[in-house]
């Protein structure tokens, strides 16, 4: 068996693709690498991927192809060692019969974590009073008191259900929050699967009565400026508002006007543009929590050990843990 790792050599070699990783790999075929310190062109992916059974990518592989896949007779399983696949796969991939397994799960349920963290950051003001502390400060007495939000019994709307949807609303279960869910793409199978899951058609409505919008919707042309500034005044005073999706589904310059007025409050780990602008009016508002797009980044490991694990599978003629149909690249994240 013929494995190719398309990963340059650097940083993400280095800190995802360990030693042990390297071991498994090789224990399984033979291990051909990108041994150059930059990704490879579409026409040296056209060449090195002549013969190969599988072919391992990252973020910033080369993309395969329609004209890579003319070289590609031999390939029968892409392993992506991160999330979306959209911009790593062309439909003809699927069409040839190539498998496609990506470790999206495994991010998506680190991004359901940190959204969690996010979320109980903001409600309870962990930013603020810590920064209140750290300059010498400490309660101010009374008024401090019910500042602080509890999470639970809130009404929380999540707009997308994908995989970190669903991770998250895990999550939320001990919580007892009522969970609004707004995507127009789930099935009636899906929908049954989570019967105590409002799902509903209506966003306007369930932005204007939800305690909390959590965003993860995946960036296409239909969600550019889904969260338009008609949707950000519809948010009631209060609502905590929570972006681990795209920077791009959201009026940016509008919100930091609201946000600036503190009608609401907002934990974001995406932007329009990254890295976010040292001179952002975002950085200094007492009511935002800005992280730099981190909220999946408690794995790193982890996400070549699903790849291992499904190559592993694929060599032993098991069902893949971690496949990627069609559809669903179709309607993953596109950057």
């Amino acid at each position: 068996m013929n494995i190719l790792l398309s990963v340059h050599n650097g940083f993400l070699k280095d800190k995802y693709f360990p030693p042990y990783i390297m071991e498994s790999l090789s224990a399984m075929g033979t291990l051909y690498q990108n041994t150059l310190d930059r990704p490879w062109t579409e026409d040296e992916l056209a060449l090195n991927i002549q013969g190969m059974d599988i072919c391992i990518t990252h973020w910033g592989s080369p993309k395969i192809t329609t004209k890579v896949l003319e070289s590609a007779g031999s390939l029968k399983l892409v392993a992506h060692c991160a999330g979306s696949v959209y911009n790593i796969v062309v439909p003809e991939v699927y069409d040839r019969g190539i498998k496609v397994a990506g470790a999206n799960k495994v991010m998506a349920k680190a991004v359901a974590e940190g959204t969690l963290g996010y979320i109980l950051a903001l409600g309870l003001k962990i930013a603020k009073y810590t920064e209140i502390t750290r300059n010498g400060g400490w309660k101010q007495g009374p008024s401090e008191y019910g500042d602080m939000k509890s999470l639970f019994g809130k009404k929380i709307l999540l707009v997308g259900f994908g995989d970190i949807g669903r991770f998250l609303y895990d999550l939320l279960v001990p919580f007892e929050t009522r969970v609004f869910v707004y995507d127009p793409y789930l099935s009636e199978e899906t929908k049954a699967d989570y019967p105590c899951v409002e799902f509903t058609d209506d966003l306007d409505g369930a932005i204007a009565s939800a305690d909390i919008v959590s965003l993860h919707a995946s960036k296409n042309p239909g969600t550019d400026y889904m969260f338009n500034k008609a949707r950000i005044d519809m948010m009631k005073d209060g609502t905590l508002f929570i972006n681990t999706a795209r920077g791009s589904i959201v009026d940016e310059e509008y919100l930091t006007e609201v946000l600036e007025t503190g009608r609401i409050h907002a934990a974001l780990d995406v932007y329009q543009t990254e890295p976010l602008s040292p001179d952002s009016r975002l950085r200094t508002l007492p009511n935002v929590i800005c992280m730099p797009h981190l909220a999946g980044s408690s794995v790193v490991t982890e996400y070549a050990e699903a790849m291992v694990f499904d190559i592993d599978n694929f060599i032993n003629g098991r069902p893949l843990g971690y496949e990627i149909s069609a559809e669903k690249a179709g309607m993953m994240t596109r950057e």
